[in-house]
């Protein structure tokens, strides 16, 4: 069958034409703030099985006859809620609510897209210039990407990560910042992503954090981490002299052994600023030599890659998100800087984290990464957290908080610059 189609962006309106038939589409934008309208959006998904996450920030709707018949949304660089009424299928709708997106991001400044989705609609949105980052498949709990199932396990549906333009992890992991050239006093330690050293770096550790803000329990963690790479071998068969076994007292984390990569989550969805949460990191692990501070980009527990750690979703959907975001490490993020190993603490506290920690422990052994687990530092019997440290502020318990939080927190939360950020801290009390 033959299809005919005008795409008329100036009046905001597509028409279809099709053999004995004719289609008037058009595009209207939703007020998500009227409950109204949000309404009707998550009515029509519903009937899809899906759901109008709470982060998206643009969403549009394709009628007919003043009857919704598909609808898609902008949530940062992630398109994400597209669906089509079923008796549509095949009239390339989703196509024209893919480009309406496209084009409302390049309105917003912006160029680089992900697309989560089921892997059933992978071949969809590759025709439409998207190209895989990772692919889950059908995905069981408790199994690592790419094991067998168990009979009476519950399943999670295969995902996809898709980008465009196609390629650009490949580009991320290519910028100069190379780990070996980071190691200089002074250096930029990380500008928009990690690179493979051209010299093949070592075997060397990761840690990734949001820090949020960051305090002793974390700089507790990245100093366990450091101590442990350094008493590492740096290279097959090298193993650098009186550094086996515990920690003798007083020892300091040298340049020997294995570099630890410290990635600091990039997404701006926490209280505290991306740039500021990265700064107190770098000015809290100086001292640690063997210690390289990177932004933790669009590929590691990002809004695309982890979109779970910042919404409530289901137990299913999260593990979902986990497996992918493990996936594109063990997979991509790894094998460019040789990471061996990934440290993480104990998590008491947030479920999200503690379920994601859980499936490291099945999924990066599977790519030859050790996973290793590390208690956290107790203050008055209790696990410090950044967690903590929110509420405390809330509280105006500063006495409690500078137990809790390294110089270099302490003097950003006395300082004038912390003044709009402790103010939203009292505003709002949502997870990070």
């Amino acid at each position: 069958m033959i299809f005919c189609f005008a795409l008329s962006l100036g009046a905001d309106r597509v028409t279809i034409e099709k053999t004995m038939s004719i289609y008037d589409f058009e595009f209207n934008s939703v007020q998500l703030d009227l409950f109204s309208e949000r309404r009707l959006v998550e009515n029509f998904l519903s009937t899809r099985q899906l759901k109008l996450d709470p982060d998206v920030e643009y969403t549009c709707v394709l009628k007919t006859g003043g009857k919704i018949v598909g609808t898609g949304s902008l949530a940062g660089n992630v398109l994400k809620c597209i669906a089509v009424d079923a008796a549509y299928q095949g009239e390339t709708l989703t196509n024209k609510i893919v480009t309406e997106l496209e084009l409302e991001a390049y309105h917003r400044g912006i160029e680089h897209l992900f697309l989560f989705t089921k892997s059933e609609n992978r071949t969809v949105f590759q025709s439409l210039g998207f190209g895989l980052v990772a692919s889950a498949g059908t995905l069981t709990a408790g199994t690592p990407a790419g094991g067998n199932t168990s009979a009476g396990a519950a399943e999670t549906a295969g995902v996809v990560l898709l980008e465009k333009p196609e390629g650009q992890i490949d580009l991320w992991l290519k910028e100069p910042a190379a780990s070996a050239s980071c190691r200089g006093e002074g250096a930029d330690l990380a500008t928009t992503g990690p690179a493979a050293d051209s010299a093949a770096p070592g075997p060397s550790t990761a840690l990734v954090m949001n820090c949020n803000p960051f305090t002793l329990g974390h700089r507790y963690l990245v100093e366990q981490a450091a101590l442990r790479a350094a008493r590492q071998p740096s290279r097959q068969g090298e193993v650098p002299g009186g550094l086996r076994g515990d920690p003798t007292p007083g020892e300091t984390p040298g340049e020997e052994g294995h570099v630890v990569h410290l990635f600091v989550v990039s997404a701006e969805r926490s209280l505290f600023p991306e740039d500021v949460r990265f700064r107190l990191v770098q000015q809290g692990t100086e001292d640690l030599k063997n210690v390289i501070v990177h932004h933790g980009g669009p590929y590691i527990i990002s809004g695309a890659t982890f979109p779970s750690y910042f919404l409530r979703d289901s137990k299913e959907v999260t593990t979902a998100h986990a497996r992918l975001d493990l996936q594109i490490f063990g997979e991509k993020i790894a094998p460019a800087l040789n990471i061996r190993r990934r440290m993480v603490g104990e998590e008491p506290y947030c479920p999200v984290t503690a379920a994601y920690n859980r499936e490291m422990q099945h999924i990066l052994p599977h790519y030859g990464i050790e996973v290793e687990e590390i208690p956290r530092l107790l203050h008055g019997g209790a696990a410090i957290s950044a967690s903590k440290v929110r509420e405390l502020i809330r509280e105006e318990k500063w006495e409690e908080i500078e137990h809790l939080v390294p110089a270099s927190t302490w003097n950003y939360l006395t300082s004038a610059e912390a003044t709009a950020v402790i103010e939203r801290i009292r505003r709002e009390k949502r997870r990070h």
